[in-house]
């Protein structure tokens, strides 16, 4: 009788083992395809503020700072 719990234990902790396995891998990949989903919604925002911009372009504004014509 007591081999046979072992035997089920063992079984059961194989079990468990392999479960992790796997909500780990599920939970990796969720991570990655939400970092990728991330990254273009912040590429869009940086195109959309682009379009809309109405300032000195980036460069010009580098290029004030540098010869200090503020």
């Amino acid at each position: 009788m007591e081999q046979n719990l072992l035997k089920r234990l063992d079984s059961l902790t194989e079990e468990v083992e392999k479960m992790r396995k796997v909500i780990i891998i599920n939970y990796y990949s969720l991570s990655v395809k939400r970092s990728k989903l991330l990254w273009k919604d912040y590429l869009k925002l940086g195109e959309e503020v682009s379009k809309n911009w109405r300032g000195l372009s980036a460069v010009e504004e580098i290029r004030k700072q540098r010869e200090k014509l503020w």
